[in-house]
Parts: structure tokens; sequence; C-alpha cells
């Protein structure tokens, strides 16, 4: 379970709007810089 599953808008127990865009966010950042750093890792292996 992530904490948009617990808490997101179809959950038991929704919280705010702004809470919920800002994890929303957070998520997509991370899984930029994730795949960034995957790339990163891709290219060095294949040096």
């Amino acid at each position: 379970m992530t904490w948009l599953d617990d808490h997101g808008k179809g959950s038991k127990k929704p919280r705010p709007d702004h809470e919920i865009e800002t994890k929303e966010y957070d998520i997509a950042r991370f899984e930029e810089i994730k795949a960034a750093y995957v790339t990163l890792a891709k290219r060095e292996q294949a040096a």
C-alpha cells in the first residue's frame, strides 16, 4: 500500500486536496530522478 492508496481521493480516510497534490508532485519528481539515475547506471555499465 502506498500513501495515496491509504489517503487519496477515493480512500476511506481521504486527506485534503493540497496534501494529495503535494504527494503526487513529490512522486513525479522522484520518478524523474530515478529514471535519470537508471539511465546513467546503464551508460556506465555499457562503457
